[in-house]
Order: structure tokens, then C-alpha cells, then sequence
């Protein structure tokens, strides 16, 4: 067998390893957006853009994601490390008699868990993705937004992924 022949049987299932590797969970989705100091990624909404400059609230740090044509906003709380089924647990423990569960599932690709919960009185929506990454917890939220304006948002929201 001639040495570039060999070269690359030998070379080939590496380098299909080494793609595989890069999908993983630090990987942004197609098209998304990621944030060059938190690597953050997120599908963004149209008419959506995300503040590059992170903030800071105790020991958590946030992204906030803005719709420059209707002001609204929501953002990513990027956190300590922590346990998505105790975290679900508390969102779920909202629900109640004027703030009713509406849809909740798991994300994709990031192996999280969204929550979707709209308030009958105000007519307002309040969702959250949970999303457990090695080195932080990311929770996407969107609070008392009118349910058009909000599906959007909890789709992108859906996408978030990061370290």
C-alpha cells in the first residue's frame, strides 16, 4: 500500500473523531450567535440582538438579548454549576392558580429543560430554559411579556448552550 494510501486509513478515523469532538456541547448551533467573552450561544429571534457586553449581579453574570424595533428584552443568567432537576423543580413549584403551566419539555441540542407558564389575569407570559453546561448553569428567561411576543423568544431560548 503506497504511504499516502496508508496515511490516510490511518489518519481518516482521527480526523472523523476530531469533528465528532467539536459537536459536542461547545458548539454553537448553525447561525447562532456567540458571545466572544462568555461563549454563550444562543439562535437569536429576528429583529433580536444580543448586548455584548455582560453584566454582572453578584456572583452570576448575564446577556441581554433586545428587539430593537419593540424594546423587549430577556436575558441569560450565566451561573455556578447546579442541578437541573433541583432547578426544574422550583420553576415548576410557580405554577398556581393565576400562573398556569402551559408547555415544558427538554431543549435541544443543550439537554435542558424549558418552561412555559402564562398569567390569565395580566395576560402575560413568563418562560425559562434551564440548561446545565461543565462549567456554568444558564437559565434563558423572559418575564410578564404578551404571549405573541413571547414565542419567539422561548424558541430562541430553547437553543441556549455553552461551556
Amino acid at each position: 500500500m503506497p504511504f499516502l494510501a496508508r496515511l490516510a486509513v490511518v489518519t481518516t478515523p482521527v480526523f472523523i473523531f476530531a469533528l465528532s469532538a467539536c459537536a459536542g456541547g461547545n458548539s454553537c448551533p448553525e447561525g447562532a450567535y456567540k458571545n466572544a467573552e462568555t461563549n454563550v450561544c444562543i439562535k437569536l429571534p429576528a429583529d433580536f440582538k444580543a448586548d455584548d457586553k455582560v453584566g454582572k449581579s453578584g456572583e452570576a453574570s448575564y446577556l441581554t438579548i433586545r428587539n430593537s424595533k419593540t424594546l423587549k428584552s430577556f436575558s441569560i443568567w450565566i451561573e455556578k454549576p447546579d442541578e437541573l432537576d433541583k432547578r426544574a423543580k422550583v420553576v415548576e413549584n410557580m405554577a398556581s392558580a393565576d400562573m398556569k403551566l402551559v408547555a415544558s419539555g427538554d431543549t435541544s441540542p443543550s439537554k435542558g429543560k424549558f418552561f412555559h407558564l402564562h398569567n390569565g389575569p395580566g395576560n402575560y407570559d413568563f418562560a425559562v430554559a434551564l440548561v446545565p453546561g461543565k462549567e456554568h448553569f444558564y437559565r434563558c428567561e423572559i418575564q410578564n411579556t404578551p404571549p405573541d411576543e413571547a414565542k419567539p423568544m422561548l424558541e430562541a431560548c430553547k437553543t441556549v448552550g455553552g461551556p
